[in-house]
């Protein structure tokens, strides 16, 4: 798509435009796909927009436009692609492409699959696949799209058969909310489930809240209410696993559940520690950003350290209603995005 895609219309630049709900058009289909694909040009999900002929797409971090007209023609501008309006193609060619590539439409991720109406993510990482210059950890994340803020997130999760640790190395998933805050850093609340080595069947639970100071994350706000206060261990396996994030805007608090046992991390407790304190930083939940469910492979930093993981999730709630059950025979593009 980035050789098809080298200019727009100008009249994207001075559309007047209103919001409008997703749909299952053809439009929605490519601009979701441009996302997962090519997020450097179109880095995050914005909402459709639409002006007679366009439904379009703004990203102000690249300050991109990108849209479909009624003549089924397809646009880009901005940014790094320039300010002259020119034809990239047309729905029936970008469609085209995505099947021409035996990836169906709806999913774009090789390490994801949908089996026995779960969704199932697998990678694996070992310290000979990795350099200096590469990463020592690996992972796949999926976005669920709903157009209103998300306050809860669930899923049942299974650690499949598959999936094994030597040395150093960690395998696991996690549930994340994430939060823009007044100076447009991010506050992560994170639930994660953990497997250390090949020998432990029980994962580790933590619950944690990260606070960017810089665009790098080299330095944060690291809030750990610690692995032992939330898990009643016996209750967690290497099969499957209940987990949810909750913010609880009336009480000022976000609840971490793992098979029906809680913690609580509150906003008092968090502004109230040390490094927020010290870092004139406030937990800050009015601007929300996204939710993410995320598989990894972490820590391949020495000879003999690997990790291969296969898990699968099912029944993604948001809001305490059901999203996807994955009963459909594709991953529903209007519902996910994915990135690795």
């Amino acid at each position: 798509m980035i050789n098809k895609i080298k200019a727009a219309t100008c009249s994207l630049l001075i559309l007047g435009s209103q919001q409008v709900s997703a749909s299952n058009s053809n439009a929605e289909i490519i601009m979701n796909w441009a996302e997962s694909e090519y997020a450097s040009y179109f880095p995050s999900h914005q909402a459709t927009q639409t002006s007679d002929p366009w439904t379009f797409r703004f990203y102000s971090d690249t300050g991109t436009y990108l849209g479909v007209n009624d003549a089924n023609e397809v646009y880009v501008m901005g940014g790094s692609f320039g300010d002259a309006p020119q034809k990239v193609g047309d729905t029936t060619t970008f469609l085209g492409v995505m099947r021409d590539s035996a990836v169906p439409i709806e999913t774009y991720v090789p390490e994801i699959s949908l089996v026995n109406a779960q969704i199932k993510t697998s990678t694996s990482l070992a310290y000979s696949e990795y350099s200096p210059s590469g990463s020592d950890a690996k992972y796949i994340k999926l976005y669920p799209q709903l157009d209103e803020e998300i306050t809860r997130i669930s899923s049942t999760l299974t650690f499949n058969e598959e999936s094994s640790v030597t040395g150093g190395a960690q395998i696991g998933s996690e549930l994340r909310l994430y939060y823009l805050q007044p100076d447009d850093n991010v506050l992560m609340a994170v639930l994660r489930l953990r497997k250390r080595d090949d020998e432990k069947v029980m994962p580790v639970v933590q619950a944690f809240l990260l606070r960017c100071l810089d665009a790098d994350c080299t330095s944060d706000v690291y809030y750990d209410e610690g692995e032992g206060d939330l898990a009643n261990y016996s209750e967690l396996s290497s099969d499957e696993n209940n987990i949810s994030i909750e913010w609880q805007a009336e009480n000022e608090q976000f609840v971490f559940t793992v098979n029906g046992v809680s913690i609580a991390m509150t906003k008092a407790g968090f502004d109230a520690f040390e490094d927020a304190v010290n870092n004139n930083v406030i937990l800050n939940t009015d601007t929300f950003n996204q939710a993410q469910i995320r598989t990894r492979v972490t820590r391949i930093n020495e000879e003999g350290d690997s990790g291969n993981i296969s898990i699968s999730y099912d029944d993604i709630m948001l809001n305490g209603s059901l999203h996807d059950d994955f009963s459909s025979e594709m991953l529903d593009i209007n519902k996910w995005k994915a990135s690795y």
